[in-house]
């Protein structure tokens, strides 16, 4: 698998699962999946494998902007602490 969004609606607050791989060519599809939520969404990405520096750089991006990070694997939060993003579970 290389990336599969996946869009799950919480009673609390709307979250963006996302498995696989985030590269360049995924960055897009996230973001547009992001414009159309309407207010506060989440993050999840437990099951997210492997990010580019495209990858990377468009979650700190949506983190730094106030979306919540729901569930992340040590790996990836190592991967977004190298640029001091606020990671808020």
């Amino acid at each position: 698998m290389r990336l599969r969004i996946t869009e799950v609606a919480d009673e609390k607050t709307p979250y963006l699962k996302i498995d696989g791989e985030l590269l360049r060519s995924g960055v897009e599809e996230l973001a547009t999946l992001c414009h159309s939520i309407e207010g506060e969404f989440a993050l999840d990405l437990f099951d997210l494998r492997r990010a580019d520096d495209a990858g990377i750089e468009a979650l700190r991006g949506l983190l730094d902007s106030g979306v919540k990070l729901r569930r992340a694997s040590p790996y990836v939060k190592a991967l977004l602490g190298n640029g001091e993003p606020a990671l808020r579970e």
